[in-house]
């Protein structure tokens, strides 16, 4: 099986690469899945990791019994999280290039601290979004009465304006009576 093949073997839980373990004697037995470096690749690993342990092919059922096929000659996969021992045994006979860089990270600083910072980013995008449902609210009420103030601005200039043609015409009627 090669490295596409093992990504495609497992293609629902998201891994992005595979790696095989290679030494003097060729294939070594051992493969790595590569997840994102993120806490969704992290809790994708997770997943694949606990569902390897509940079909009884976890690493302590490998170190007890492997069974290497099922009956028909399928091979049985084990899998669980490596440690950074078992990556350097993997590492072993590889050399510059063909090494695989690898970085332990905790369950801590992938899951937990990106999910509070989730949080904390979730309660400011609410906040944010309560202030511009107040700000846009006021808005409308600003422009509201804009609307009504200018009305009734402009009804008074047009009696502003009648009253003085009133008042001239009046005056007029008084000069020509004089």
């Amino acid at each position: 099986m090669g490295n596409k093949e093992l990504v495609e073997y497992f293609k629902g839980y998201k891994a992005m690469k595979a790696r095989h373990a290679y030494g003097p004697k060729g294939h070594r037995g051992m493969s790595v899945l590569i997840f994102e470096e993120s806490g969704i690749g992290y809790l994708e690993a997770e997943r694949l990791h606990k569902q390897f342990l509940k079909e009884g092919r976890g690493k302590d059922d490998w170190e007890r019994r492997p069974v290497l096929f099922h009956p028909g000659g399928k091979r049985v996969l084990y899998g669980y999280f490596a440690t950074k021992e078992e990556m350097d045994i993997f590492n072993r006979h590889s050399k510059g290039k063909t090494s695989l860089k690898y970085d332990m990270k905790s369950y801590h600083k992938m899951v937990v601290e990106p999910m509070r910072q989730m949080d904390e980013d979730n309660q400011k995008l609410t906040w944010f979004k309560t202030k511009v449902a107040k700000q846009q609210e006021h808005s409308r009420t600003l422009e509201e009465t804009v609307s009504i103030v200018a009305s009734k601005l402009r009804m008074r200039e047009a009696e502003i304006k009648i009253i003085r043609q009133r008042a001239t015409e009046q005056h007029e009627e008084c000069k020509k009576e004089n």
